[in-house]
């Protein structure tokens, strides 16, 4: 009897990213005599070369993980594969297309779609058997590193112990840990292997009893290697402010998700942030100069309006994060926001990733201002061009930081992309029309931060 083949697919967001999902299903599997194959690729790979790619490879089924990034063009993939090889059966996995409340129904061009954890619920698609194993108690998911110029996802917990209402995660189980050597063990493997960035994808990583144990372990054994964390900025302890401060400058970089500061607004979607102490603990991050700090914000929740955001996205620029993103909510399947949208007033796209598009408290131009608000931050100041030039800006002008960005993003509308020359001479002539002080400084600070990217060239 023939065996059959099977091709688990990734499709990541870019190519330095890898699919943790697929890497830990194909070792599930593989760890229970289940023949299986990993692909990835990336979504902004040819259309072609991924189809003829897969085709290449005379799989008999094909189980694609499905995110919003990535659904439209599994959906197109699997029409045209199936067209191709008619006896071929794909099932879809993943947050996308497994929390859909139609499932099956809403993908007739998949044979199956399933839900829940994916390795059990991939064994027992393939098999017909019930997994006698789940999280923490599976496999390491990297067989062999697929590439150390990549970013290794790697979990050292499941679930998530809050249950924000615009999260998939808050439908997941209870929180699960793996134990702490087995955590030692794997990353030592991925620190061996030369991985560049191991970014944790715990949806809140200190809230782990281990947290402290891991970051030192990681300190002191990390290599060149970097480790990202989502945290809650709330839960840090001055003994952990005293470890962290002993980390390598870039060895760690933490993400907070601030979301708002309207306490409305948080109560609404069940995240209860102490924004005071979160202020404290992120500050004394900062100060102490060797962790990159990421923090987030999200546009068009429940009860706020313009003026809100605003004065939320201004006090928490005022910390001076090392990036700030202003991301706009997405109404996913399967959230409690998706139950709600309607009540609130919510319209969003149908189509992923399901972005809003007004609500009862940001009109459509509103959501337009915010967009352009948000290329200018992304370009001037999240793409790190300018550290000079905006310590000047902000130390002799008192201006409001999300009406600067407005404005320099109203500044790169309708321009093609813009070379550094280019970029820089363009700040230079905002500042100049706008009579800010010191013009000549400002330039030298310009000047300043040009040779860091641009050592052998002239800025104009």
């Amino acid at each position: 009897m023939r065996v059959m083949k099977i091709l688990l697919v990734g499709l990541n967001a870019k190519y330095t990213h890898t699919a943790l999902g697929v890497h830990s299903i194909s070792a599930y599997l593989t760890e229970q005599g289940v023949k299986n194959s990993v692909a990835e690729y990336s979504v902004n790979d040819p259309y072609e070369s991924i189809y003829y790619d897969i085709l290449s490879k005379k799989p008999d089924i094909i189980g694609f993980s499905t995110y919003l990034w990535n659904i439209s063009l599994i959906r197109r993939l699997s029409v045209d594969l199936k067209l191709a090889t008619p006896d071929l059966k794909i099932f879809y996995g993943g947050p996308e297309a497994g929390y859909h409340r139609k499932g099956k129904d809403f993908y007739p061009e998949a044979d199956a779609v399933i839900s829940g954890e994916g390795e059990g619920a991939v064994y027992r698609y393939l098999t017909g058997q019930e997994p006698d194993r789940e999280f923490p108690n599976l496999p390491f998911a990297y067989h062999v590193l697929p590439d150390t110029g990549k970013t290794v996802y790697y979990e050292a917990s499941r679930g998530c112990p809050y249950r924000c209402s615009y999260c998939i995660s808050s439908l997941e189980k209870h929180l699960r840990f793996k134990p702490l050597e087995q955590v030692k063990e794997e990353l030592s493997y991925l620190i061996r292997q030369g991985a560049k960035k191991v970014k944790f994808i715990d949806r809140t990583f200190n809230v782990n009893p281990d947290a402290y144990a891991i970051w030192e372990f990681i300190i002191q054994n990390g290599g060149s290697t970097g480790f990202h964390f989502e945290i809650k900025p709330e839960l840090f302890s001055k003994k952990d402010f005293e470890l962290l401060k002993t980390a390598p400058k870039g060895r760690i970089q933490f993400e907070a998700g601030l979301q708002s500061l309207n306490e409305k607004t948080l109560s609404s979607i069940h995240r209860h942030n102490s924004t005071d102490e979160a202020f404290s603990n992120l500050k004394e991050i900062l100060s102490m100069g060797n962790i990159h700090l990421h923090l987030d914000l999200i546009a068009g929740l429940p009860y706020e309006d313009k003026a809100s955001f605003i004065d939320g996205f201004n006090r928490v620029y005022a910390l001076f994060p090392h990036m700030l993103q202003l991301g706009f909510l997405k109404v996913l399947n399967g959230t409690e926001m998706e139950e709600k949208a309607e009540a609130y007033g919510i319209k969003y796209s149908p189509y992923p990733p399901y972005q809003v598009i007004s609500t009862n408290w940001l009109s459509v131009w509103d959501i337009i201002e915010l967009k352009t608000a948000e290329n200018g931050l992304d370009t001037f100041s999240n793409k790190g061009f300018f550290p000079s030039a905006l310590s000047f800006l902000w130390n002799e002008n008192h201006r409001s930081y999300y009406h600067t960005f407005l404005s320099l993003g109203q500044l790169l509308e309708n321009r093609p992309p813009l070379s550094h020359p280019t970029l820089f001479r363009l700040f230079y002539d905002w500042y100049c029309e706008h009579n800010l002080s010191k013009p000549e400084a400002f330039l030298s600070c310009l000047q300043e931060d040009f040779r860091i990217k641009n050592p052998h060239k002239p800025m104009f």
